[in-house]
């Protein structure tokens, strides 16, 4: 979920995964696997104004709902800028996100998805998420 670094995508519980490249098709290749595995309980996506986000309208279409924040209002990414800040506990700023492998990936996503939050009565996003995928 780095958007300025490098791509990571996020679904409702923190589902990330890490494109092969910055630009709109790798994205959009990896929102597409997440459509076809999650797209029945997705409801919205925030994007940037990105060029790697700028066709991934395309992808949602009759998924999901893409919302797109104004220039220089992360304000309006609230949710998204909270977990960047959490990522960055374990990745520091300045240390590339282009040397992170698929475990460690993994592994900052699995302690974020476990963290409970106080947006959500102190549960875990993993149980929203199992929670909206039961029902």
């Amino acid at each position: 979920m780095i958007y300025s670094l490098y791509p990571l995508l996020k679904v409702v519980s923190g589902i990330s995964l890490h494109p092969d490249g910055r630009d709109a098709d790798s994205v959009n290749y990896e929102l597409a696997k997440i459509c076809q595995e999650y797209g029945s309980i997705m409801k919205s996506v925030t994007a940037d104004n990105g060029a790697e986000f700028s066709e991934v309208g395309a992808v949602l279409t009759g998924v999901a709902d893409l919302y797109y924040a104004h220039p220089s209002r992360s304000s309006e990414r609230g949710t998204n800028e909270a977990h960047n800040r959490m990522i960055r506990r374990d990745v520091p700023k300045g240390l590339s996100m282009d040397i992170l492998g698929p475990h460690d990936i993994q592994a900052v996503e699995s302690k974020l998805n476990n963290l409970p939050r106080r947006q959500t009565g102190y549960q875990t996003p993993k149980e929203l998420f199992s929670a909206a995928s039961a029902g």
